[in-house]
């Protein structure tokens, strides 16, 4: 398997512990921006991908465009998930395409380098 793989893979299971995380949240109620410390550290992350999803609460439902992003700190990389309101499938994917490959930020909580907020 290429390095290129291995990084894929990695990052994949990073998004899947982050969607963990934040469906854990979700359930206690919990914004994760209500976690966010305003002396946590940042760096440049990357969007990798993004995809329309639904996402369900109790009853109600909504659609966002999910965006998928990866950081890297002290030479390890992580990836976290970030979820954008649409109202509608072409509009999530249309903002799945206009953030692809975009820099940004990201904030990350020293204790926890898995945990971190996207700052859109």
């Amino acid at each position: 398997m290429d390095d290129g793989h291995i990084l894929r893979d990695r990052i994949h299971e990073a998004v899947q512990a982050a969607r963990s995380a934040v469906q854990e949240l979700i359930q206690r109620n919990t914004s994760p921006f209500e976690q966010l410390a305003d002396d946590w550290p940042s760096t440049t992350g990357i969007i990798e991908f993004g995809f329309p999803n639904t996402i369900s609460q109790g009853r109600y439902s909504h659609l966002v465009a999910e965006l998928s992003y990866s950081y890297c700190v002290d030479g390890e990389y992580y990836a976290g998930i970030c979820s954008l309101n649409a109202a509608t499938v072409p509009e999530a994917e249309a903002i799945c395409k206009g953030w692809k490959g975009r820099k940004i930020t990201v904030r990350y909580s020293p204790e926890n380098k898995n945990v971190s907020v996207m700052l859109p």
